[in-house]
């Protein structure tokens, strides 16, 4: 039970408040390589007390790279999270994860309702520089047989395509 462990990968994750409480338990993780390791990966939950925003911090040679990771439910409760909370530390080389926001802008085949939120998340992405990279095939296949959609998006520095 539980996230896998493996002496080569180091596992970040937010601490739940109150492990004992299932709602409470973190839906966002991350794994850093013992190769890594000399970059002095931190896990900034200073910044986002969430179960499901995960803000994790690498540094290298040019300086600090940050990295968010988020899961949102279908009510779109970490979309709203960050775009409460503005902008994030730059420079962030990676904001990416299960965002629940089917939507026409990242997906040119969903012909159903968008998600109210898309442009709350375009907009936050916008106003950090950052611009969604399309990985070409559909993340979501529901058990129903309904339309496969793109909910797990990832979104990379505008200056830096080629990541």
């Amino acid at each position: 039970m539980g996230m896998p462990k493996h002496p080569a990968w180091r596992r970040f994750f937010p601490k739940p408040a109150d492990p004992n409480l299932d709602s409470d338990r973190p839906r966002v993780a991350a794994f850093v390589h013992q190769r890594l390791w000399a970059m002095k990966p931190k896990l900034h939950s200073d910044i986002f007390k969430s179960q499901d925003i995960m803000l994790l911090t690498l540094n290298g040679p040019r300086g600090q790279l940050h990295m968010l990771n988020v899961y949102s439910d279908s009510k779109g409760s970490t979309i709203r999270a960050l775009q409460e909370h503005g902008s994030i530390p730059s420079p962030i080389g990676y904001l990416g994860g299960d965002f629940n926001c089917p939507s026409d802008r990242w997906d040119p085949e969903w012909t159903q309702r968008t998600s109210p939120f898309a442009e709350s998340l375009e907009d936050f992405v916008q106003a950090n520089r950052l611009i969604y990279q399309n990985l070409g095939c559909a993340t979501h296949f529901p058990e129903n047989g309904s339309h496969p959609s793109t909910i797990d998006l990832v979104f990379l520095p505008r200056n830096d395509q080629e990541s």
